[in-house]
């Protein structure tokens, strides 16, 4: 039955140009995001909060800042460090979103009809401190992250499971971070769940109580709208006997851990549906075979040359140079690959590729092969010209 939230949750986000996958929930049609239009708290440095309204439906009252959240609790502390969120794009498709250290963002050698623009500058988004952060691309103008804060897990903690977790959400337009508590501390975010809904959507699950106590916490999925922070709690029956202890967003479901009487069930794949006796702000778990593709796709073969393989058999095979490759997301007939390159003879190892499965062709962003590789600066070092850099992916497009 409908559960009433009666606690206020907190949580943290980061909004942006990353992506997951779309996940079915109620609410209004999508719309073009036009900006925040809830107010905002002063820019003092004091975290935001959810406001709960009723009805299972809330708001955020995000800090708004032109500098991220851990930038702002640096202070005026010295760096001479930084990062950059760029944007890069081929002809008029939707662009990858990654994330790279801006002294060597000006060393990649860019193939032709390629282009780069940085749509952020912030220490938050060095490699160091963006890699293992969930990030979603929400449209185009946003990129989503859930941050949970340092020290908070402790030795009994779950990985993936936390209870001081931020959302920092970065308007790549407005050039601003929107960030805010995320869910109550006697509540538990499942930080590996973080989705997109659609062009102005996200969702994520967590849990109304410690997932590892006596009792049975509910499982509740909370969709936010970005045009107005404001968000819907959906109560999920997972089963009276079951407890979900772990979840991550997998393709258009998830891959979830479930503690039941006499076992233990993990990395189950399930997906949400409406609930039978309320379909409007209940949902119930269905089991099913996990997917081994991203959108319908995957990478096949433990050595080069690797293929790209549709739902239908159909192959795509890949450039000899990629010695692995993940399906990042496909939009349409174009499937977004990153890669790593062997040899690599660049600044960085790690490649990105458009694949037009109707053509059979393959377009990679970077020239790795070091042919045109500085005489002098950072990238003719020996150590620099061998994938010494990271080019982190946070986000393509989302269908």
């Amino acid at each position: 039955m409908k559960r009433a939230l009666a606690a206020v949750m907190a949580l943290v986000f980061v909004v942006g140009a990353c992506s997951s996958r779309k996940a079915e929930t109620t609410g209004d049609p999508a719309t073009t995001p036009v900006g925040p239009s809830i107010e905002t708290v002063a820019a003092d440095g004091e975290l935001g909060s959810p406001i709960l309204d009723g009805d299972d439906k809330g708001h955020y009252v995000p800090l708004k800042s032109p500098n991220s959240y851990e930038a702002l609790k640096a202070g005026a502390a010295p760096t001479n460090q930084s990062g950059v969120l760029l944007a890069i794009s081929n002809g008029n498709s939707d662009p990858f979103v990654v994330a790279m250290e801006d002294d060597a963002a000006s060393y990649l050698r860019v193939n032709k009809g390629w282009t780069v623009e940085e749509i952020g500058r912030d220490p938050s988004w060095r490699p160091i401190a963006t890699a293992g952060v969930p990030h979603v691309a929400v449209g185009l103008g946003w990129v989503v992250a859930l941050r949970a804060t340092t020290g908070e897990v402790g030795e009994d903690a779950r990985e993936g499971v936390g209870t001081n977790v931020l959302i920092e959400g970065y308007d790549t337009r407005g050039k601003n971070y929107y960030t805010t508590s995320a869910i109550d501390s006697s509540h538990s975010l499942f930080i590996n769940s973080l989705q997109v809904v659609d062009d102005h959507r996200f969702s994520f699950l967590f849990a109304d109580g410690p997932v590892d106590d006596g009792r049975i916490p509910y499982v509740i999925r909370r969709t936010v709208d970005l045009t107005t922070f404001r968000f819907v709690d959906e109560a999920i029956d997972i089963g009276s006997t079951n407890r979900m202890v772990n979840a991550s967003a997998h393709d258009d479901g998830y891959l979830v851990d479930l503690q039941r009487p006499a076992s233990e069930h993990t990395g189950v794949f399930v997906r949400l549906v409406a609930g039978a006796t309320d379909t409007t702000l209940q949902l119930t778990m269905k089991e099913a075979p996990a997917p081994n593709t991203i959108d319908g796709f995957r990478v096949e073969g433990t050595a080069k040359p690797l293929a790209l393989v549709g739902v239908t058999g159909a192959k795509t095979m890949l450039p000899a140079d990629f010695a692995s490759a993940a399906v990042a997301g496909a939009v349409n007939n174009l499937v977004y690959l990153r890669y790593v390159a062997s040899p690599a003879k660049a600044i960085s190892a790690d490649g990105l590729a458009l694949v037009d499965v109707t053509r059979g062709t393959v377009t990679t962003a970077f020239d790795l092969s070091g042919t045109n590789r500085d005489a002098t600066g950072p990238s003719a070092d020996a150590a620099w010209a061998n994938g010494s850099s990271q080019v982190l992916l946070l986000g393509v497009p989302s269908l």
